[in-house]
């Protein structure tokens, strides 16, 4: 070898190393791996947001629906101390049950539309509201009409939580449309507004589904 070649070999510059998140360095199961990862991790998220979105739409698929109601002859004690109450002795008109609680958020917004929607079908006598106390103590419920006013209807207090259960409630608000003869039409998770309930009430009396 002569000097010429020496010189030459030790004047080439070594070549570079490559950065680590270059495409090539990575190995290509590895990358396809990653891909995978990410999109199992998007169709996850996807679906937990998907079944949040369906828990609060307003629908029929509590186990309840086209089945007599449940507890309909068991008596309950109401937030005023009156006599005690019977969904029985509302037959003959349909009936919006609703679970509240006064720490319910939700249930503040829907208050005003509960008490319009009574407001307009009380006094005509064909439908009536009535309300659940759920999870929550007499007390603190008062005070929530105290602040919000009382809509005219009775409040049962369902002390042992067997009410709620017997309805599968989750959690307030929730509401039920029952038809004159006892029968569960509707449920609705989540809030409900008075066009909402006019539009039930509307659909049953025609007979729609």
């Amino acid at each position: 070898m002569t000097a010429t070649d020496e010189v030459s070999q030790e004047s080439e510059p070594a070549a570079a190393p490559r950065p680590a998140d270059d495409p090539d360095v990575l190995p290509r199961r590895g990358r396809r791996s990653v891909l995978l990862t990410v999109l199992v991790a998007a169709v996850v998220l996807g679906g937990f947001v998907l079944l949040l979105v369906l828990a609060k739409q307003p629908d029929g698929r509590s186990a309840v629906v086209g089945r007599p109601a449940p507890a309909t002859d068991r008596g309950f004690a109401t937030l005023d101390g009156g006599d005690e109450v019977r969904l029985a002795d509302f037959r003959g008109r349909y009936v919006v049950l609703n679970f509240f609680a006064s720490w319910c958020v939700p249930c503040e917004k829907e208050h005003p539309e509960l008490v319009r929607f009574q407001q307009r079908h009380g006094p005509a006598g064909d439908a009536a509201v009535v309300q659940v106390l759920y999870n929550d103590k007499p007390g603190p419920a008062r005070q929530f009409f105290r602040d919000r006013g009382q809509g005219g209807w009775p409040v049962l207090i369902d002390e042992e939580g067997q009410f709620a259960l017997d309805y599968g409630v989750t959690g307030p608000p929730e509401t039920f449309l029952i038809d004159p003869q006892g029968n569960v039409l509707y449920a609705a998770k989540g809030a409900v507004d008075q066009a909402r309930l006019e539009d039930l009430l509307v659909r049953a009396k025609a007979g729609r589904p």
